[in-house]
């Protein structure tokens, strides 16, 4: 599916490469257009379906110097990609190391390898990394607590704020409670974490006449 991409650099010219090279098609292809001069950005239209294995390689070499980092054992596997992220399993010797205290090491390593894909892509890639199926309970808690939020909107009608949630975990709310009725959601916020916040459909109708 084709998407429209932003990707920044130096100067227009290595934008254009960075384009060109990572998704191997043309500036014709990709329609390419200058966005904005400063900072050099161009945007395309582009099916990141196209950058899978470029991906899988960039994650493989970064998690090849993690691995040796913690002396550790490991195995990257191909990315799986849902929504327009691409989702990294890792299996390790010491798969602990990664799920303990909240996942605390998984991602704060997601948020380098996504540093690194941004620097590599001339855009942040949306890499989420998952071991020991942290994701799946991960997941399966934010719908918890969404959908119990949402009930709690609609008994005491007070709009209900989550704490700061980056792109993915916003999405999971927002589809929880997509087809609900009687409440909607929206992220507020400037940077790459944003809160998620739970109205009451009523309440944001008035709100926004």
């Amino acid at each position: 599916m084709l998407q429209r991409i932003y990707i920044n650099a130096n100067s227009i010219e290595e934008a254009k490469r960075l384009a060109t090279e990572k998704f191997k098609k043309t500036e014709e292809d990709l329609k390419l257009t200058i966005f904005r001069e400063n900072p050099p950005t161009v945007f395309i239209e582009a099916d990141i379906t196209d950058i899978k294995d470029e991906v899988y390689k960039l994650v493989s070499n970064f998690f090849e110097k993690v691995f040796d980092f913690y002396s550790i054992t490991g195995k990257v596997y191909e990315p799986e990609i849902s929504d327009n992220y691409f989702i990294v399993k890792i299996e390790t010797s010491n798969d602990q190391l990664f799920a303990k205290n909240n996942a605390y090491v998984l991602l704060t390593l997601q948020e380098l390898i996504n540093l690194v894909g941004k620097k590599y892509f001339g855009f942040e890639p949306r890499i989420v990394l998952d071991c020991k199926d942290y994701r799946l309970h991960r997941n399966n808690f934010l719908k918890s607590i969404a959908l119990k939020k949402a009930e709690e909107v609609k008994r005491t009608r007070r709009t209900f704020i989550f704490y700061p949630l980056d792109s993915y975990e916003r999405k999971i709310i927002h589809m929880t409670l997509q087809d609900d009725p009687e409440v909607v959601t929206e992220s507020e916020g400037n940077s790459k974490y944003k809160r998620v916040k739970i109205i009451l459909k009523s309440n944001y109708k008035n709100f926004k006449k």
